[in-house]
């Protein structure tokens, strides 16, 4: 890269030493490294209560060093209380954009408590528990970049409904626990972590994982990711299990760029019913079928 107009050129180096992953998180993509630009990103073991520590990416610098190098897991019950609102409609919508890192705290138990755009948000942990049915239904985060939503959907149909994001955030957490809870969402993040426990709890959704992202998803009951489409960035890896049920990840496709890995288990050797798996899965070369045996639909088998 030209250092400037008239002076000399300077020649980036490649990020050839490996990111380490710090205890409880691991970094993606594995693509990052070796290159000369680029960015990685960081999942904490969420389902064990640990996070990130405000920290949730690192980019290659021209040095062939990476940024962020203090990046850490930590347990979320010891990041700092921001906001913690009982929410009604008026309240408003404007999380805040704190200069330290913190954790703010939403109950939405009433219908349509928490419908409307969220702005700010940056630098913070939001999470939303939505208790009821539309209680959180059509709720919108406009935020882009370092912001991390982890929500809650306990309630009945539409507790969660047709959430989406405007612009792609670091990381979306998710438990679903309601029958059509998580209908008809569309959010775009680099991180997700999904856990679809019940029938139908996520169908319908758009799961957009951006370039060198990464992908958790648990389908755990009969038709729990149905029809859900999952686009996949340039680099990016998808764990998806739907070994719960063989019409759990029923009509699931998969869409997008060629990822670098993606790990899936079924609970039959058809490749999930009606999914496109198998069809990828050829295409891209790059799964590892989990509990699928060689000449199955998989090209690849653990």
């Amino acid at each position: 890269a030209w250092t400037d107009d008239s002076q000399s050129c300077s020649t980036s180096r490649a990020c050839t030493n490996g990111l380490a992953n710090p205890q409880h998180g691991t970094w993606h993509s594995q693509r990052c490294v070796g290159q000369s630009s680029g960015t990685c990103y960081l999942s904490c073991d969420y389902d064990n209560g640990y996070v990130t520590n405000g920290i949730w990416s690192s980019v290659c610098n021209a040095d062939g060093e990476w940024t962020n190098p203090g990046a850490q897991c930590i347990l979320l019950s010891d990041v700092p209380i921001g906001q913690d609102m009982n929410m009604n409609s008026q309240d408003g919508y404007l999380m805040p954009s704190p200069g330290s890192f913190q954790h703010n705290k939403y109950t939405c138990d009433t219908a349509f408590d928490c419908t409307g755009t969220w702005a700010n948000g940056g630098n913070a942990i939001n999470s939303f528990d939505c208790t009821v049915a539309d209680a959180c239904r059509n709720i919108v985060f406009s935020q882009t970049g370092d912001m991390e939503i982890n929500m809650l959907c306990a309630g009945g149909i539409y507790s969660c409904g047709s959430a989406k994001t405007e612009g792609r955030i670091h990381k979306f957490s998710t438990t679903v626990t309601g029958n059509g809870a998580f209908r008809q969402g569309d959010v775009k993040a680099y991180i997700f972590e999904m856990n679809c426990i019940e029938m139908n709890s996520c169908l319908g959704f758009k799961i957009n994982v951006g370039d060198n992202g990464y992908l958790d998803l648990l389908c755990g009951d009969h038709s729990a990711c149905q029809s859900v489409t999952i686009t996949l960035g340039s680099g990016s890896i998808a764990v998806i299990d739907c070994s719960s049920s063989h019409v759990a990840c029923l009509s699931t496709n998969l869409v997008g760029g060629v990822p670098s890995k993606i790990t899936i288990t079924c609970a039959d050797n058809n490749g999930c019913e009606d999914s496109n798996f198998s069809n990828k899965c050829n295409a891209w070369g790059v799964c590892e079928c989990i509990g699928h045996s060689p000449g199955s639909w998989c090209p690849l088998v653990a």
